[in-house]
């Protein structure tokens, strides 16, 4: 039993301070054992099939993308991933295809965004967020366009504030950002708000 508790110790640390029923599965621990150690108290079920160790500092990142594996962060929370912001997000916004849904443990606590499935792995890529861990999210072209087609939806400060910080950024891609605004129908709307910064 000692040998089980370890795997289980080492997925949850393996998979950003959380795991779900499946990973700990894949690390060889049963359904049952699982909970059986939440009946124990030694973790706790932190939402519909994700498990923690009690008092764990948790990624909430990676938590809310292992149970919603199409889940793609966006918007302000990928400004943050890429340094484009010095404001925390306040709830995670994410981005899901348009013929799925969030699942219900997320419905209230997270921001969601749909976008046509063809769309939807335009500009996705990976970042380290702060405790770490590498998380799904857009690149900051796809987040420019994000930010632009849902600007009416967004804090005031947050487009000028992330215009400008992008115009400065040292990675920043100009060709891909024009590229994506053509695909995401916002050219004009980078003209307008991009051009007068460069």
């Amino acid at each position: 039993m000692r040998g089980k508790w370890e795997q289980l110790v080492a997925a949850i640390r393996r998979h950003g301070n959380a795991v779900s029923t499946a990973q700990a599965e894949s690390a060889g621990i049963s359904r049952a054992l699982l909970a059986y150690y939440a009946a124990r108290g030694s973790v706790e079920r932190v939402r519909h099939g994700v498990y923690a160790l009690p008092d764990d500092l948790r990624d909430e990142m990676a938590e809310t993308l292992r149970v919603a594996s199409h889940a793609v962060l966006s918007h302000e929370t990928a400004l943050f991933l890429h340094g484009l912001t010095n404001r925390t997000p306040f709830r995670l916004m994410l981005t899901i295809p348009s013929d799925t849904s969030l699942p219900a443990s997320l419905k209230g606590a997270v921001r969601c965004f749909y976008v046509s499935p063809q769309l939807h792995r335009l500009g996705m890529t990976t970042a380290i967020n702060n405790l770490g861990h590498r998380v799904r999210c857009y690149d900051a072209e796809r987040t420019i366009c994000d930010l632009l087609r849902s600007r009416s939806k967004m804090d005031a400060e947050t487009l000028p504030d992330a215009l400008k910080r992008y115009t400065a950024w040292p990675r920043r891609d100009l060709n891909r950002l024009m590229e994506y605004a053509s695909l995401l129908r916002v050219q004009n709307a980078v003209r307008i708000y991009l051009e007068p910064l460069l």
